[in-house]
């Protein structure tokens, strides 16, 4: 979609219409996670919403085709495939059908729903630059919940270049809302939710992988719709 510039008023209604839930796991089928559409119509999700071992990548390589079931914000249901999986940083991104593989029916609503969509923009920048004074590099960021509610926080980058930034949060981050979006105060995409179970016991707070230098600078690019 184009030719409408954003404003703050509508900034984040278009991050709620761009976040799906994900039933990524066949062997129990109530286990559901989030996701969010991104640039050249890319999902963007926790890896551990995925149900993948080490023989994944293999199959898919070999012809297999792999897929996990979606369900876009207003109860479309959509199949996309894997493109990509790193268990380390938690980050996973999902993509359209091969049209030569699947029914034209899921390539079509899958192109669909990314034709109709305003994707999120991705956060390109790494926040504030870190000291070593407290708060030197906290930024404020809201997290989209399963219950189709925003939740403030806020996140710190500590060091530059690394893969991860620490996430506090004003609420608990239940299990529910894993590879959901965490967008800054602009509705830049600065990362999917991951660690539920928090630190020390506190679900309100925990790591997240900063997606500028989790994903591999290709896919980066792909994703920020270079």
């Amino acid at each position: 979609m184009t030719g409408r510039e954003q404003t703050s008023e509508d900034v984040f209604p278009d991050v709620a219409a761009a976040t799906v839930r994900i039933r990524g796991y066949r062997s129990d089928h109530e286990k559901v996670g989030l996701g969010v559409l991104v640039g050249s119509g890319l999902l963007l999700t926790a890896a551990h919403c995925l149900e993948f071992d080490n023989d994944t990548g293999a199959r898919l390589i070999l012809g297999e085709h792999v897929h996990f079931e979606i369900e876009t914000a207003c109860g479309r249901a959509l199949k996309a495939v894997p493109l990509f999986i790193e268990s380390i940083s938690d980050i996973a991104v999902l993509g359209p059908l091969d049209r030569y593989a699947y029914d034209e029916e899921w390539v079509g609503a899958y192109e669909s729903f990314r034709e109709g969509t305003r994707p999120v923009p991705l956060w390109k920048g790494e926040g504030p630059s870190p000291s070593s004074a407290p708060g030197a590099g906290e930024f404020g960021v809201r997290v989209r919940s399963h219950e189709k509610r925003w939740i403030t926080g806020t996140a710190t980058v500590f060091r530059a270049g690394r893969p991860h930034l620490w996430m506090k949060t004003d609420e608990r981050i239940d299990g529910r809302m894993s590879g959901g979006p965490i967008v800054n105060d602009s509705g830049a995409l600065v990362s999917v939710v991951t660690a539920a179970g928090g630190y020390l016991g506190m679900t309100n707070e925990g790591h997240a992988p900063l997606l500028r230098q989790a994903l591999p600078e290709w896919l980066f690019r792909v994703a920020s719709g270079a």
